[in-house]
C-alpha cells in the first residue's frame, strides 16, 4: 500500500482535491577537493580550535533587508566554528575565495547535458545571504549552469527549472545557549542543485522524481556516496495555501509522506482561518496585550511553574480572542466537526493544532523549549482554579477564546509572547509561507521566513566563467549511459531479473555488481551484496572498506565447499569484525573462511526457518518484524548447537521480512 493510499482512507481526507503542487530541489555533493579552496571535503574528528563570530545584516542591492535574515541576526546569536589543521583562511572568510575548480565546472555542465538543459555561455557566480552561522561568510556562493531542462519519471515528462552548483554549509556540531557550534569540514564542499518545476501533484511522482535525479546523478560517478551527501528540499502547496520548502529530506522513502503531511497541515490551517473568520476574528481584535499573571501561581503546585519563578521568571500571558479549540487537538475536533477533515486518522491530526505552531515560533526566537495554551490546560500541574483565575483576569470567554502563557526572565516571556501574536496574525491568512523541518514521523517544524530576492546579489571576487562550445560539446561526450538503461543491460547480460538489478541500484552498488561479476558468478554477487552489505551495516560494519580481492575470496568459498552460499553474510561480517580488530585483510580472509567452513548444511537452517515463519504467519501478519521474539524459540530449540545464535536470528528475520513481502 502506497503512502497516499494510507492516508487518504475514508476515515481521512483525499488530497487529491486539494490543489496539490510539488517541486523539488535535489542536492549532491561532488567528489573532490572544496569549490574555492584545495582543502579535502572528508568529515574529520581531528583536535581542532575555535573561533567566535557575531553576524550583522547585509542589505542587497537595492537597499532591501531579506526578512528570514532579519530574523536569524535579531536573535543575537555568537557562532563558534571549529577550525582543523585541514582548512585553511578561505574556510574563515579571512581570505578570498580562490578561482573555483575546473573539473567542478565541467561536472556542472555533465550534468545540464544529461537533464537536457540549455548551458549558458557565462556562468557568474552570486552570493545567497545565510545568517543562520552555518557559513563564515555570512552567504553561500552559487552560480547558475544550466536551464529549461526535463526528464521522463512515471510516464511523464517533468521540467528542470535549473542546474546550479554551489558550496556547502559549515556542520552543525550542537547548540549551547550561546548560539551554535559548527565544524568548517564540510563548509565550501561542492554541491549539485537540480530544481523541478513545481508542477507534480502526486506524492509517489515526487519520490519517484528524487530518486530518478539522484540515479542519474549517482551514474556520472563524480558525486560522493553515502549519508549526508545527498538530500531533497521538497516544496509544497495546495490551492489556498503558500509555499512551504520542506528542507533536509534525506530519505527518500520519506518523501511521498512527508508531502501528505504537509498538505494536510496546509488544508486544516486554511480551515481554522476560515473558523476565524466566522468568529469576526480580525488584526484589531488580539491585540499584543501582554498580561502579568504571576500572583496567581504563587501557590502553584505546578514544578514547571515552581521552577520558573524560582529562577527569578515571570508568568506573562497574551490573550487570544476567537482562538479557543483551534490550539489543541482535544476540542478542535468538536468544533470542526462536518469539516472535509474532522475524522483524519491519528497520527495525522495534530498537525492542525496551533498550539505546536506557536511554540515552535517560540523556540526559534528566543530558544524556550515550551508554552501553556488553554486548549491543553488544565494539565503540567496547573489546576482548574488556576486556569479559570488566568480567564478570569484576562476577561476571555472560555467558550471561544484562549490564551498562550510563558514562564520565564521577563524580557525573554515578552519575546516569547511577541512571536506567538505574529504566528497568530498569520493564522487570519491561512498558511504562511516558510522553511520547515521535517521530523521523522513525516511532520515538520518551522524553522525560518521564506527568503526572498533581497538575499541574493552579485559575488564580486569571483570572476565570470566563460562556457565555450568546446565545453559543451565535451560535456555532451561524457553524459554516462541512463540508470534504466543499465539496469537492462546487467539485468540481461548477468542473467539477473530487472527487480534484483534495480535493488542493487537503490542501494548504490551497480558499480559493485559490474566489478565483481567479471570474475565471479553474478547470482553469488548479488546475493552477496543483497544480503551481506545490508547485514554489515546493521551491525555498524563497512564492506566498502574491503578490496575487490577480499570481496571475491568471500565468493570464491562457496564454490570451493567451504560453505554455502547461504552463508556469504555470515562470512563477510566475520571477516570485517576480524578487520576492525586490527587483523590484516589477508589473515582475516583466511579465518573467516575457516570460521564459517562446514556451513554447507546453511541451507537447513534457512528451510526450518521458513517453516517457523511461515506456521507464525498470523502473529507475523499481527507483529510485522516483531514476530521475532516469540519465533525464535520454536526455530532454537531446533537449531541450537548447530549454527550461531545471531546467524539463527538473523535468518528468521530474513523469513519474516519474506512472508511480510508476499514471497512465501
Amino acid at each position: 500500500m502506497s503512502v497516499l493510499d494510507e492516508l487518504s482512507r475514508p476515515e481521512g481526507p483525499d488530497i487529491s482535491g486539494l490543489g496539490l503542487k510539488v517541486g523539488l530541489e535535489v542536492h549532491r555533493q561532488i567528489e573532490g577537493t572544496k569549490l574555492f579552496c584545495s582543502c579535502p571535503t572528508d568529515l574529520s574528528d581531528d583536535p581542532f580550535d575555535t573561533v567566535r563570530r557575531k553576524l550583522n545584516i547585509t542589505r542587497s542591492e537595492l537597499g532591501e533587508e531579506d526578512d528570514a535574515v532579519q530574523m536569524e541576526v535579531g536573535r543575537g546569536r555568537v557562532n563558534t566554528y571549529q577550525v582543523q589543521a585541514s582548512q585553511c583562511l578561505v574556510e574563515l572568510d579571512e581570505e578570498p575565495p580562490h578561482p573555483p575548480s575546473q573539473g567542478h565546472i565541467e561536472t556542472a555542465l555533465v550534468v545540464a547535458k544529461m537533464l537536457n538543459a540549455i548551458v549558458p555561455s557565462e556562468v557568474q557566480f552570486m552570493r545567497k545571504l545565510v545568517a543562520d552561522g552555518s557559513d563564515t561568510t555570512g552567504f553561500q556562493r552559487t552560480a547558475l549552469v544550466g536551464l529549461g531542462g526535463h526528464i521522463d519519471v512515471m510516464g511523464l515528462r517533468l521540467g528542470i527549472v535549473s542546474v546550479c552548483i554551489e558550496e556547502d554549509a559549515a556542520r552543525k556540531i550542537s547548540e549551547t545557549d550561546e548560539g551554535p557550534v559548527y565544524r568548517l569540514d564540510r563548509l565550501g564542499t561542492p554541491e549539485l542543485e537540480v530544481t523541478t518545476e513545481p508542477t507534480m501533484n502526486d506524492p509517489e511522482l515526487a519520490g519517484a522524481a528524487a530518486r530518478t535525479i539522484g540515479d542519474m546523478l549517482r551514474s556520472t560517478g563524480l558525486f560522493k556516496r553515502g549519508i549526508g551527501t545527498i538530500r531533497q528540499d521538497v516544496n509544497v502547496s495546495i490551492e489556498g495555501g503558500a509555499r512551504t520548502e520542506l528542507k533536509l529530506v534525506q530519505e527518500l522513502n520519506m518523501v511521498p509522506r512527508t508531502i501528505v503531511t504537509e498538505a494536510i497541515r496546509q488544508h486544516l490551517l486554511i480551515e481554522v482561518a476560515s473558523v476565524l473568520r466566522e468568529r469576526g476574528v480580525t488584526p484589531l481584535s488580539i491585540p499584543l496585550t501582554v498580561v502579568d499573571v504571576t500572583d496567581l501561581f504563587f501557590s502553584t503546585s505546578s514544578k514547571v511553574v515552581q521552577n520558573g519563578l524560582k529562577g527569578g521568571g515571570r508568568v506573562l500571558a497574551l490573550p487570544l480572542k476567537g482562538f479557543g479549540g483551534l490550539m489543541g487537538e482535544r476540542t478542535v475536533m468538536a468544533r470542526l466537526q462536518g469539516s472535509s477533515t474532522a475524522l483524519v486518522r491519528k497520527g495525522v491530526d495534530d498537525v492542525r493544532r496551533l498550539g505546536p505552531e506557536f511554540a515552535y515560533h517560540v523556540r526559534v526566537r528566543t530558544g524556550l523549549k515550551g508554552l501553556f495554551h488553554s486548549d491543553e490546560l488544565p494539565s503540567y500541574g496547573i489546576t482548574v482554579e488556576e486556569l479559570t483565575a488566568v480567564q478570569e483576569h484576562l476577561g476571555v470567554d472560555p467558550a471561544l477564546d484562549g490564551f498562550v502563557m510563558v514562564c520565564a526572565e521577563h524580557g525573554r516571556a515578552m519575546e516569547a509572547l511577541k512571536a506567538v501574536h505574529r504566528r497568530a496574525l498569520a493564522s487570519l491568512l491561512g498558511v504562511p509561507s516558510e522553511v520547515r523541518r521535517p521530523l521523522p514521523d513525516g511532520r515538520s517544524e518551522y524553522m525560518r521566513p521564506m527568503p526572498g530576492p533581497a538575499r541574493m546579489y552579485p559575488e564580486t571576487d569571483i570572476p565570470t566563467i566563460v562556457i565555450t562550445d568546446d565545453m559543451k560539446e565535451a560535456a555532451r561526450k561524457r553524459v554516462p549511459e541512463a540508470p534504466s538503461a543499465r539496469v537492462h543491460r546487467l539485468a540481461v547480460g548477468f542473467g539477473l531479473s530487472e527487480e534484483t538489478v534495480r535493488s542493487l541500484n537503490n542501494l548504490e552498488l551497480l558499480d559493485e555488481l559490474e566489478g565483481l561479476s567479471a570474475s565471479a558468478d553474478p547470482k553469488l554477487v548479488s546475493l552477496l551484496l543483497l544480503q551481506g552489505y545490508p547485514r554489515a551495516r546493521e551491525k555498524g560494519l563497512d564492506p566498502s572498506s574491503l578490496s575487490e580481492k577480499a570481496l571475491l575470496g568471500t565468493i570464491s568459498g562457496v564454490g570451493e565447499g567451504l560453505y554455502s552460499k547461504e552463508a556469504l553474510p555470515s562470512v563477510l561480517c566475520q571477516l570485517l569484525t576480524l578487520r576492525i580488530s586490527g587483523m590484516d585483510e589477508e589473515s582475516a580472509l583466511r579465518d573467516a573462511r575457516k570460521a564459517c567452513s562446514g556451513d554447507t548444511d546453511l541451507g537447513v537452517l534457512v528451510e526450518a526457518a521458513r517453516k517457523v515463519a511461515e506456521s507464525g504467519r498470523d502473529i507475523i501478519m499481527a507483529k510485522g518484524e516483531g514476530a521475532l521474539g516469540p519465533l525464535m524459540g520454536p526455530l532454537m530449540k531446533e537449531m541450537r548447537g548447530r549454527f550461531d545464535g545471531a546467524l539463527i536470528s538473523s535468518t528468521l528475520k530474513d523469513g519474516i521480512r519474506r512472508v511480510m513481502e508476499g514471497r512465501d
